[in-house]
């Protein structure tokens, strides 16, 4: 039953599954998923560059438009504030937030995507596609 409902939870996650409901009732709660259809297809050269990536080096960016909301105690980062309170705000899931938290600081040579999502347990492919989308939001930067 645990292995079943890995396998469901990630095709929510890749959204091969339109959405999922706890049902409550006598017993554990329980989900329900609805299935969505369609083909699922895997371009391994693009996964080939993607678990390329987790060798380059990463750091804070140092942006001056971007503020963090922490938690010290659990040491994550609970969201990322773009231009200050007034402009964007991006929530962080626990993993998410502790892969923040472990990002080295803007004046730092760096560390690997690698060795980053290895402190956290977190996917390697996972924590690339994270890093590349944070890159590009100017939250994090590239070392060369």
């Amino acid at each position: 039953m645990v292995t079943a409902q890995r396998i469901l939870d990630t095709l929510e996650k890749y959204k091969f599954v339109i959405s999922s409901k706890q049902k409550k009732g006598l017993g554990r709660p329980s989900k329900i998923y609805t299935y969505m259809g369609g083909e699922f297809s895997v371009n391994l050269d693009e996964m080939l560059k993607i678990y390329q990536s987790r060798l380059i080096y990463i750091r804070e960016a140092g942006n001056p438009e971007v503020s963090f909301s922490f938690d010290i105690d659990k040491e994550l980062i609970n969201a990322v504030l773009l231009k200050g309170r007034s402009g964007k705000k991006i929530k962080m899931d626990d993993q998410r937030g502790r892969l923040l938290w472990l990002l080295p600081p803007p004046d730092s040579r760096g560390e690997t995507i690698e060795s980053i999502a290895e402190k956290t347990g977190f996917p390697i492919i996972d924590s690339v596609i994270f890093f590349r989308e944070m890159i590009e939001l100017n939250i994090i930067e590239e070392v060369k």
